[in-house]
């Protein structure tokens, strides 16, 4: 008589299994809409115009850009912070801005995640978790100040006048750490926003019981 192999997934496993990743797609989906959203009200509630380029202005939205690839992990985040600042810009009437803003927000999340992650588990410890984000926002930042007096420099044609925006988007930049510093503090130590958001903790998914 042949014993049944047990491990040749049945039917009911696979439909399961299915449908879990069904559930995760539509829960990433709703997370990332709801940090876009953050990102573009966030990004909208304080602007600051700057001297350069006629409608550029800094803003809080790095908050929840650097927020977004902590939370939801380089690919959702890094969407979630392109499309909310890229809506931002272009319901406040500077759309010229809109494509620079799309890249330059979604490389901000998706490196401050990824540099992050790589620091957190070069060094196994806990307490290194505020100087590793630290470290990734600061990376990030540099990116936003960067890519746009590029973007302002060669696209907008303002040449070296972009260079009188950099102090903003400096300024700009380490709000944006700060309180997204702040904030990730302030969740992280409670359990169910870990169990929610499985990448704050640099992990892919929630392990599952056997």
């Amino acid at each position: 008589m042949t014993s049944q192999n047990t491990d040749i997934p049945t039917r009911a496993d696979a439909a399961s299994e299915k449908r879990e990743k069904r559930i995760s797609l539509a829960k990433n989906l709703s997370f990332s809409a709801a940090f876009a959203a953050l990102c573009c009200v966030s990004t909208m509630f304080l602007h600051i115009p700057q001297p350069a380029g006629g409608s550029g202005y800094s803003n809080l939205g790095d908050i929840f850009s650097l927020l977004s690839g902590w939370f939801l992990g380089p690919l959702y985040g890094a969407a979630a912070a392109g499309f909310g600042g890229m809506l931002a810009d272009i319901l406040l009437g500077s759309a010229v801005y809109a494509p620079a803003t799309f890249a330059v927000k979604a490389l901000m999340s998706a490196a401050g995640y990824l540099i992050w992650a790589a620091l957190k588990r070069a060094v196994k410890s806990e307490k290194f978790d505020f100087a590793a984000r630290f470290v990734a926002a600061l990376a990030a930042e540099s990116i936003m100040v960067v890519g746009y007096f590029l973007y302002e420099g060669f696209v907008l044609g303002l040449g070296l006048g972009a260079a009188a925006n950099i102090l903003y988007n400096v300024f700009q930049g380490l709000t944006g750490l700060i309180g997204a510093e702040v904030l990730v503090a302030a969740l992280y130590p409670v359990k169910s926003v870990r169990r929610l958001f499985p990448r704050l903790t640099a992990r892919r998914k929630q392990k599952r019981a056997d």
